[in-house]
């Protein structure tokens, strides 16, 4: 297979004020693409550490990808030890040079004689355009690997490496390219520890495919591979493999196309042309954020309110005198009706030892109703364990998933809601 290895430069990734995202997405495009990912580094800015790990790198690898460095300052060190490995030295590209000052005039600005250090290039390299930011790329021949060079804001980054570097691979090693295929089922409600057995069963009856798990609580992805997807065979094995799967947790999947459960939901809403209204108390209007960040989630979304635990009176009359599952109710339906929604949520959670002493309630308790049409559905749950933001992040994604399950017409999984209790 053909090889990469990729390094990330820069004194603030070792310092730990910065975290590298960029290897990471390049390592799974690099994937995708069918290429064999073997090393990742991550080095500050020294000039000789530069050259010598690059030197290093293109010792083992067919492609190297490096970010960083590219910037016009001082220790922006990366056209140097890159000549420096390759034993040439840096010229000025008169095209790269224009684009730079076409950038400051775009923008209105004056360019600054230090910005053109960006149009420096090692001698032999080919030049890579970036319409987005003050730093071209370049490809340079560094031993046995095709070395590519991008800078290391990562929009830029993303840019360089879709629009130039990706065709260019593939251009460069089309016969080599075994690409890689890439199934994804996010659940909610099962745990590690059970997808796991799941998994064990797969890989027994799938032995090409390759299965694994991420926790991104509390979400879990559930990823299946499989090399040299270009193949029809291939592609048939790994659509196989995930309806099986599909077959065994789907109950717990909540999508197949990486959406966040708030997309999810809005795209519901939105099939159905229907709305819905959401009242939180203790809750923070995470719903309502969850939402709005989906496209157009403001459109399906008529009302959503944090409601003061002591100012509830105002909303619901003679609120004392009711039991927090009885208020929620109430709520969910008043909601409902007052902002005319086909659905109305309403969360009332305890979460702080204030709440507890107050209404005698366990720290963690939550109640959720879902209100449509006069038929009013309500949960309680518990969670013991996580800071406030974690069980926020739980009692959000169980509001959610209650809706999405009756907007589908799902059972509600007694495992995860147990019965509604109205």
């Amino acid at each position: 297979m053909t090889t990469l290895s990729i390094l990330a430069i820069g004194e603030e990734f070792l310092t730990g004020s910065l975290v590298d995202t960029n290897s990471s997405y390049i390592a799974e495009q690099g994937n995708f693409l069918g290429l064999e990912v073997i090393h990742i580094y991550c080095i500050g800015d020294d000039l000789e550490r530069i050259k010598n790990v690059l030197l290093e790198m293109a010792e083992g690898a067919d492609i190297v990808i490096v970010t960083g460095g590219l910037g016009p300052t001082p220790d922006d060190l990366t056209r140097e030890a890159a000549a420096y490995a390759a034993k040439v030295d840096l010229q000025l590209s008169i095209e790269a040079l224009a684009e730079i000052e076409a950038f400051f005039v775009n923008h209105n600005h004056p360019m600054p004689d230090s910005n053109r250090k960006q149009a420096m290039f090692p001698y032999n390299s080919q030049y890579l355009s970036n319409p987005i930011g003050t730093a071209p790329g370049f490809v340079l021949k560094i031993g046995k690997a095709e070395c590519f060079f991008t800078p290391g804001v990562p929009r830029e980054m993303k840019w360089m490496l879709h629009e130039q570097i990706i065709p260019l691979v593939e251009q460069r090693f089309s016969t080599q390219l075994k690409k890689l295929g890439i199934k994804e089922l996010t659940t909610f409600g099962l745990s590690e520890a059970v997808i796991g057995e799941h998994l064990k069963e797969m890989e027994k009856k799938f032995p090409q495919v390759k299965f694994g798990t991420r926790a991104n609580l509390p979400e879990i992805q559930v990823k299946l591979y499989v090399r040299g997807i270009n193949n029809l065979a291939q592609k048939k094995l790994l659509d196989h493999a995930e309806a099986v799967l599909y077959s065994r947790i789907g109950n717990w999947v909540f999508t197949r196309n990486q959406q966040s459960m708030g997309n999810v939901v809005v795209d519901l809403l939105r099939q159905e042309q229907s709305s819905l209204a959401v009242a939180e108390i203790g809750n923070g209007g995470i719903i309502g954020d969850w939402l709005t960040n989906a496209e157009l989630g403001s459109q399906y979304l008529d009302f959503c309110g944090i409601v003061n635990r002591n100012k509830v009176s105002f909303f619901i009359p003679n609120s004392s005198d009711l039991s927090n599952l009885e208020l929620t109710k109430k709520m969910a339906e008043k909601i409902r009706v007052l902002f005319g929604s086909r659905y109305g949520i309403a969360i009332n959670s305890i979460i702080t030892e204030a709440e507890v002493s107050l209404l005698n309630e366990k720290i963690g308790t939550i109640y959720i109703a879902i209100s449509e049409n006069g038929l009013t559905y309500c949960f309680i749950f518990n969670l013991s364990f996580g800071d406030k933001e974690y069980q926020k992040r739980i009692f959000t994604m169980l509001a959610l998933d209650l809706l999405r399950r009756k907007i589908l017409k799902l059972e509600f999984l007694t495992e995860i809601f147990g019965k509604p209790l109205c």
